[in-house]
């Protein structure tokens, strides 16, 4: 199965990404060279936990924008769903073969004295800040499938990355949804967005699009967080340098919530504290864009 190879080779940092396309109803391995060369690139980076029509419809908003701003040109525009992995049982700085293996002897030896259990306070030091506290408790409510606030360790950990792996299996359920739609699907486990950035400028010198927002989404988290650059010498402003540099521009979709109310991610709309000038010259400088009410579709609007 070419989606659980992608995963695993992912999870297990033996690629920073692996990119797919659906050929013949199926998705299949690509090669990034000959699939987004000397092409546009629109990227969406998401979990997709579910995939509702407000993705398709940041997508699709987005690639209008970018036909708009740059013409059709000779070759169309790459469509890419990103789709985020963390492997839970590596720190992030410590991608090695065997510290990830050190690293799962340890949690395994920690909780054989509990049963093999993990309470969700375990969980959350676990996971630690590669997701949000709201991703972290929907993930825990995911595998305590038997509402006991406790997980077992089996089903968090497993190294022979067979189909019954819950993790594998959610996974995989995640492309079952998008089984129907025809964009290309990047898996990685890009954490920053100027790196996803970088990976994409390595096979293609044609705009690149990433687009974000929608939904609940915090470009305050996303991109003005400093703990994200923390490990990075020049900090934010670095990051925004090195994003910006290969004609590369982000795009945030308005977000709506659960009553249908629509709210543009405008400057004037946005509180980021320190950085509300920062926000501002970017996108007056056309870095970032921000989409309005009028760049959403009546499907956009649905939630399901």
């Amino acid at each position: 199965d070419a989606r659980l190879l992608a995963y695993q080779m992912v999870q297990n940092r033996l690629a920073q990404a692996v990119l797919l396309e659906k050929k013949d109803g199926y998705f299949q391995q690509a090669v990034p060279n000959s699939t987004l060369y000397k092409r546009p690139v629109v990227v969406e980076r998401s979990r997709f936990t579910p995939l509702t029509n407000l993705h398709a419809g940041v997508l699709e908003a987005s690639t209008r924008w970018l036909l708009a701003d740059v013409g059709k040109g000779d070759r169309p525009p790459v469509q890419m769903l990103n789709i985020q992995v963390d492997d839970l049982t590596v720190p992030v700085s410590h991608p090695q073969s065997m510290q990830r293996l050190r690293r799962m002897r340890e949690l395994a030896l920690k909780y054989v004295e509990r049963d093999g259990l993990m309470s969700f306070a375990d969980f959350q030091e676990f996971v630690g800040d590669r997701m949000s506290k709201d991703e972290t408790a929907v993930l825990f409510k995911d595998l305590d499938v038997n509402a006991k606030g406790a997980v077992e360790m089996d089903k968090l950990i497993s190294i022979i990355g067979d189909k019954d792996n819950i993790l594998n299996r959610e996974f995989l359920d995640r492309f079952a949804m998008l089984q129907g739609l025809d964009y290309s699907v990047l898996v990685s486990s890009i954490r920053r967005t100027e790196k996803l950035a970088s990976y994409i400028c390595r096979y293609t010198n044609q705009p690149i699009v990433i687009t974000v927002g929608g939904g609940d989404f915090s470009i305050e988290r996303a991109l003005f967080n400093a703990n994200l650059y923390e490990r990075t010498k020049g900090g934010m402003l670095e990051a925004f340098g090195r994003l910006f540099q290969n004609n590369v521009k982000v795009l945030v979709y308005p977000n709506i919530d659960a009553n249908g109310k629509v709210t543009p991610a405008a400057p004037e709309s946005v509180d980021l504290n320190n950085y509300q000038s920062l926000y501002q010259y970017l996108v007056d400088s056309g870095y970032i864009v921000v989409l309005t009410e009028k760049d959403m579709t009546d499907e956009a609007r649905d939630p399901a």
